[in-house]
């Protein structure tokens, strides 16, 4: 279990970043919105290269002047061999923690799913999930990093039982759950099912369903995700949970302000 100690009650859900500039104005306007962490939910596009490191170096500037912690979950299009080695250079690489990339810039787990704790000033406890990767619609020969699966790390029977001991308050996810699923997310679902072999749609089905499972066991009040690049937003007619879908940072839709206490979301602008 992770456990973050927030300085205000309110944190910034990003979507897919990928190559937007608009990552150290998010992070100010978070900042002033009253955000004490912003997660990112992956695509960040990681790589080790020169403009990573770039992109990095701003986002940590961008952090330490707003005095706002920035935590990564990774997605289909960054580099976990990456995170892999930044996991072998912490101490204690054996427990689940979130490993610095730099100063204030931190990854969220990659290989499993811990609970993670969210503590608000006040003393408001959430329990959080964060599932990263997903399998790609579009697999490009270009991409010569990935030399591995970017699937979500499938669920274990010991992780269920962590789950049905106490109640999830908000799931984060690189992918989307398929149970349920908002309106644009099934079109965009449809639509690009309809162009890629049938390989990749196996893999595609294989990592919404691997979503899906953490979704099912944990029941989440909110569940937030990237991927799609699109902004839409559904409520469970029988259970009341609320599922949303980020567009792409710096595009309408694309951040949102979430505000622990009472689980409530409002659109940063």
């Amino acid at each position: 279990m992770i456990t973050i100690q927030l300085t205000s009650p309110s944190i910034t859900i990003i979507g897919d970043p990928h190559s937007t500039p608009a990552l150290p104005s998010l992070i100010h306007r978070a900042a002033a919105a009253g955000a004490s962490a912003a997660i990112l939910l992956g695509d960040i596009e990681l790589r080790d290269s020169a403009w990573t490191r770039h992109r990095l170096a701003e986002l940590d500037i961008a952090a330490e002047e707003s005095n706002i912690s920035v935590y990564l979950l990774l997605g289909n299009h960054d580099d976990y061999a990456i995170a892999d080695r930044r996991r072998a250079e912490t101490v204690n690489a054996e427990m689940p923690s979130a490993h610095s990339l730099t100063g204030h810039v931190r990854l969220l787990p990659h290989r499993e799913v811990v609970i993670i704790t969210l503590t608000t000033p006040s003393g408001v406890s959430r329990r959080v999930i964060a599932v990263p990767g997903a399998a790609d619609f579009w697999p490009s020969a270009v991409e010569q990093w990935k030399i591995e699966s970017t699937m979500p790390p499938e669920l274990t029977a010991a992780f269920v039982i962590e789950l049905d001991a106490q109640p999830i308050d908000v799931m984060l996810s690189h992918d989307a759950p398929t149970s349920l699923e908002t309106p644009a997310v099934a079109k965009m679902r449809a639509r690009s099912g309809r162009r890629i072999d049938a390989r990749t749609r196996d893999e595609v089905r294989e990592s919404a369903a691997i979503v899906d499972t953490y979704y099912s066991h944990a029941h989440p009040t909110l569940a937030i995700h990237g991927h799609f690049h699109v902004a839409d937003d559904l409520t469970d007619p029988v259970t009341g949970n609320r599922l949303m879908s980020l567009n792409r940072a710096g595009q309408i839709g694309g951040a949102v302000l979430l505000d622990l206490e009472t689980l409530s979301t409002t659109a940063l602008r």
